[in-house]
């Protein structure tokens, strides 16, 4: 019986990549592989006309004293989605998204689709994003509501983002799940923890504190949800 095989969509190569976001895209392709399913780096790009599109936001920007995010402009999401090569898509099951939510708004595809990410549009309004344009508020709770709608399993860091999407969003809760992030570092790479004890008794042990559960061993558990698209 052949291997389902994954399409990672990613600006990133999932391969090689250890710093894009954090460790996250490439730790997780590295755990679709342990739990058994091949994985094929799906590429997208920023074209170069993009840069006249950003160059009359900024000016726009500049001129109203609001904020844009430009990942989030719709024609720059249309021309990322149309820059990946369809044939990739074609020779895989599923498809797997790290965030890219405004590439996943756009694209075309019948095949089941896994949307991970950390919070939504919405929830970083005025948090993460201040004093946006109020264009760019729009832009991004549409491309935002696209990519939940399309996605086939939603998979959240917290019941924050998840509730969020539920709540706001109106995504029903069949497709949501909530696994935590957790350390995007090599099991062998570990160290022992140290105890330390303190002159008032009682032991200080660091991996009681810091132990991730989307992270090494943890982050596996992602893909059980394969066998249920």
């Amino acid at each position: 019986m052949a291997k389902i095989t994954f399409g990672y969509v990613s600006k990133a190569n999932p391969f090689i990549d250890r710093k894009a976001w954090s460790g996250t895209i490439f730790k997780i392709r590295e755990s679709i592989e342990q739990a058994g399913y091949t994985v094929r780096w799906i590429p997208y790009t920023t074209p170069f006309f993009s840069k006249f599109i950003l160059g009359l936001y900024h000016l726009y920007a500049k001129l109203t004293g609001k904020n844009i995010v430009y990942s989030h402009i719709p024609l720059i999401a249309r021309m990322e989605a149309h820059s990946i090569d369809k044939k990739l898509i074609a020779g895989c099951d599923m498809l797997f998204f790290s965030g890219g939510s405004q590439v996943l708004s756009r694209i075309e595809t019948d095949k089941p689709v896994f949307y991970l990410s950390d919070a939504t549009f919405e929830l970083m309004v005025d948090y993460y994003w201040p004093n946006l344009a109020a264009c760019s508020v729009r832009y991004g709770n549409t491309i935002e509501q696209r990519a939940l709608d399309k996605a086939s399993v939603i998979i959240h860091s917290s019941e924050w983002a998840s509730n969020s999407a539920r709540d706001y969003y109106h995504i029903p809760a069949s497709k949501l799940n909530v696994i935590e992030f957790g350390a995007n570092i090599d099991e062998n790479k570990i160290q022992t923890p140290v105890k330390q004890e303190f002159a008032g008794g009682g032991v200080f042990a660091p991996h009681t504190v810091f132990r991730g559960r989307l992270g090494a061993e943890g982050r596996r558990d992602c893909c059980r949800y394969g066998h249920a698209a």
